[in-house]
């Protein structure tokens, strides 16, 4: 199933990011007395949650494909563009990460559709919207996003059902990099008596990166060498637990 939802993303850099704390500054300098509270919406749809130029968000409408559904949500890939651009320009390994969707109807004059990435693209069925989806249209295989079901949402189409067969297998292989820990680790008999010693778990970002076959971070890996607590807070923090230290 093929779904139109209003998503909400986190912005890190990018120009889209920089254009709008431009727009941010502008607007600070042409209006030096206006209220400082609440949230800024810049004209591209990217709030500020302050008017310190940080914590942007993103909202924008974006197409995804379910893969799952329970009963409290629905669990879906989010579909980009990358602008227009498509996913050409990404490192060969990232691009394993994405998949085309290619819509099954023909394509208007002068936007003719072209293979994205490294794997067939996912064919679409029964579409019911009149847009014709966008020939540089990718599915990321590894952001998969939950959803409650209530929110709002339009179901515009399909997948075939080879399609679907065959993105349940790329999600597998490209999408769910499972964590992977040293296997003669200590296991915690859950009497709070034994438990696992942290500096046989492999917590940290070479061991994370080696195993999930990722690029090293030129910055990270510069970066001195931590303790594997550092990188357990620093991991579980970035996931929205709370750390006493």
């Amino acid at each position: 199933m093929i779904i139109r939802v209003r998503s909400y993303e986190l912005l890190h850099d990018g120009d889209n990011l920089r254009a709008a704390k431009n727009e941010l500054d502008y607007y600070l300098r042409k209006n030096p007395h206006a209220p400082r509270s609440g949230a800024f919406m810049t004209k591209h749809g990217i709030y500020f949650l302050d008017y310190k130029r940080s914590d942007a968000v993103l909202a924008k409408t974006r197409l995804g494909v379910v893969i799952s559904m329970s009963t409290q949500s629905i669990t879906y890939l989010p579909c980009y563009t990358k602008s227009g651009r498509g996913i050409g320009h990404l490192h060969e390994t990232t691009q394993l990460e994405y998949v085309g969707l290619r819509d099954d109807r023909k394509y208007p004059y002068g936007r003719e559709w072209h293979p994205q990435g490294r794997h067939r693209a996912l064919m679409t069925t029964n579409m019911k919207s009149a847009d014709i989806i966008k020939p540089e249209t990718c599915v990321a295989l590894a952001s998969p996003v939950s959803i409650k079901l209530d929110h709002k949402l339009a179901i515009v189409g399909d997948i075939r059902a080879e399609s679907l067969r065959r993105l349940n297998r790329l999600y597998l292989e490209h999408g769910m990099h499972f964590a992977q820990f040293d296997q003669n680790a200590e296991v915690d008999d859950d009497d709070d008596q034994t438990p696992v010693d942290e500096a046989q778990l492999g917590v940290g970002y070479y061991y994370a990166a080696m195993n999930v076959r990722a690029q090293m971070d030129p910055k990270l890996a510069a970066k001195k060498k931590r303790t594997p607590h550092d990188d357990l807070r620093d991991i579980l923090v970035s996931h929205g637990f709370e750390h006493d230290g």
